[in-house]
């Protein structure tokens, strides 16, 4: 087998997020042919986007397009939109639709793993009831896996992004809500019921506001895009979105900077609790709210210095995302790459590296 990877027969494919062994590190890679027109796609739902990718199996995206909707309130209309996306991606690529091995869609919301469909059905308003994958399944007819898109934006972040090398990351996504997702020991860790990295909705100030998700004082009542935009709109005399919110910050606009600051703070110290007990080795800040300079960044920084254990924090990288808005999408493509890849190597009869 040494002799075809030396020759370039076959090649070292993307390791398995979902992988388990002894091994310590990134999970082991697939070896797989070299040559082959399949292809994947992956699919990012925002709650005010929708970005998908086309990529053949050596991950060179090949489309990729992103379209600007209401997710939140308009399910079927956005499963409607994402088949149009995945079927304009494959005429732009100019493949043959049958050459699509697998479609992985991210959604911000905990995924019910044995059913299928969006855990609290109030985070995402219309999507209650509706299992994803099958519905878009049934648009595209290709074989769909739905994800957590902060798992997705984890993954992207480690094995391609900021934190690229580091066993066990912990990577927090702030946009409209907070999630995060967690790689350690170089794997996806989803949790028992695979809705871990719940952050937005562990408690901060028990005598704090009624968060949406039925209990009090959540994280995301404090800290999220939706409480900035909150404090920050009586200023303005328009709706304001948190892309406007993020130029204000980035031109120095003392209010704005002051409320994505504090919010910075309180999401550190949260941070902080949970790297207690996961000690990972980089924290990965991504979302829309964490392109507004180094603000964010430096104050959960403060948070972070304040309340984590001093041997934790000594040890601990906290990065901005390298990937950006693309994390979440490029996170599904390399799901699909790593499933895809090892679907071939089992049908070719193709070892896993060790």
């Amino acid at each position: 087998m040494s002799d075809l990877v030396a020759n370039g027969a076959v090649v070292e494919g993307i390791p398995d997020p979902l992988a388990r062994g002894s091994h310590s590190g990134r999970p082991p890679g697939l070896l797989q042919l070299a040559e082959t027109t399949d292809a994947v796609v992956g699919v990012d739902f925002g709650r005010t986007h929708i970005r998908a990718a086309l990529a053949d199996l050596s991950g060179r995206i090949l489309a990729e397009q992103q379209v600007l909707m209401q997710v939140d309130d308009f399910a079927a209309e956005s499963l409607s939109a994402a088949a149009k996306l995945v079927t304009d991606l494959i005429a732009e690529a100019g493949v043959d639709r049958s050459v699509v091995r697998q479609v992985v869609v991210g959604l911000p919301a905990p995924v019910n793993r044995a059913t299928g469909s969006i855990t609290l059905g109030r985070v995402l308003n219309s999507w209650a009831g509706v299992v994803p994958a099958t519905e878009l399944e049934e648009r595209i007819g290709l074989p769909v896996w739905l994800e957590n898109n902060a798992n997705l934006g984890a993954l992207a972040e480690a094995w391609e992004g900021a934190a690229n090398g580091i066993d066990d990351v912990l990577y927090v996504k702030v946009s409209s809500g907070i999630g995060a997702g967690l790689v350690l020991n170089g794997k996806l860790y989803k949790g028992a019921a695979g809705i871990a990295g719940e952050i937005g909705h562990v408690l901060v100030d028990e005598d704090g506001a009624v968060c949406w998700c039925g209990s009090r004082g959540c994280l995301d009542t404090l800290a999220s895009g939706r409480r900035i935009i909150q404090l920050l709109q009586p200023t303005s005399r328009e709706p304001l979105t948190l892309d406007r919110v993020v130029e204000l910050v980035r031109d120095g606009e003392p209010l704005a900077t002051r409320i994505v600051s504090d919010a910075g703070r309180t999401l550190g110290r949260a941070i902080a609790d949970l790297c207690a007990s996961l000690n990972p080795g980089a924290v990965v800040l991504g979302g829309l709210v964490s392109s507004a300079g180094d603000v964010l960044l430096d104050a959960v920084g403060v948070s972070l210095r304040r309340y984590a254990q001093p041997a934790i924090a000594d040890g601990l990288r906290l990065l901005r995302s390298s990937l950006g808005k693309r994390a979440e999408v490029v996170g599904a493509v390399t799901f699909a790459l790593d499933s895809t890849r090892r679907q071939l190597a089992e049908e070719r009869g193709l070892p896993a590296l060790s």
